[in-house]
Formats: structure tokens, sequence, C-alpha cells
């Protein structure tokens, strides 16, 4: 009887240790491989081409890093009205695992008032539309739904 006791105390403080002791915190990498590029795309009014425009491509390391664990911040707020919404961009962080790429996709927007949303989706980048409105723009916030939005600080990925 004394030897199940030890062994299960064993056990426990084997599990204890393994769940108490420090990960990686950079889970997106882990589970995707190495973060190799951002596109960023923006939703333009003023443009005749069709939306979003790809407007900048970020290959920088230490850009890379910053913005990997940029998308893993920010608390839970919910979405201004669309008419609030000022900007809209799509970023596509692409993470390289091997020969494998994998895209994952945030749509980041700022309203009237400076503040910044951000939001992962599901599915690909469609360049679907060929005049951006307010119409569209709600639209597209419908489809990629207005809730489980973050407020996250400003991207360093748009200043560089």
């Amino acid at each position: 009887m004394n030897k199940k006791i030890v062994l299960l105390y064993l056990l426990l403080v084997t599990l204890l240790i393994t769940s108490c002791s420090p990960r990686n915190h950079d889970r997106i990498e882990e589970e995707s491989g190495a973060l190799e590029i951002v596109n960023i795309y923006l939703y333009r009014k003023d443009s005749g081409r069709v939306q979003p425009e790809l407007i900048n491509i970020q290959s920088d390391p230490d850009l890379l890093k910053t913005a990997a664990q940029w998308a893993k911040s920010g608390e839970p707020e919910e979405l201004p009205n669309a008419q609030e919404i000022k900007q809209m961009y799509v970023f596509q962080f692409q993470f390289r695992n091997g020969d494998t790429i994998q895209d994952v996709y945030y749509m980041y927007v700022t309203d009237t008032s400076n503040k910044q949303y951000m939001k992962e989706f599901e599915g690909s980048l469609k360049k679907d539309t060929d005049k951006f409105d307010d119409l569209e723009k709600e639209r597209i916030l419908n489809l990629i739904g207005l809730e489980s939005w973050k407020k996250v600080s400003a991207s360093d990925l748009l200043n560089s």
C-alpha cells in the first residue's frame, strides 16, 4: 500500500513541476513555424483598384518578432459602429515550417478616436471589391464578425 501512495505522490509532484515550468510564450511561432513575412493590405475609398490593396511587405526580423508578440496582445473590447471605423487593414502573417507556409489573417481597424482594434479571422484574403464604401465596410465587418475583437496598441508594422 505504501508503494502505491509513494508512486501516486511522485506522479503528482511530476505533473505539478511540468505544468509550472516556464514555457515559450511565442506560441504562435511554436505551432506555426517562424514568422517570415507580413503582407499589409489597406481598404481604400479613393482608389479604382480591386480592394484591399497591398501597401507593404514587412520582412525585417526584429519587426517580425515584435509583430508576433503584438498579435497576441490586447484586451477584449467591443468594436465601435461601422460609421466610426476610419481605416481597415488586413495583416497576412506568413509562417514557414520547413517546406510548409501557413497564413494567419488579422483585420486591424482604427476608429475616429484613433483607437485600434484587431481580430484574427479564418479563411483567406479575397480581393473581390472594386469600390470600397460604407456599405462594403459593413459587409466586410459582418463577414469577419462583430464579436471577439481586441483593443490593441498602434501597430509598428505601419510605422516602418
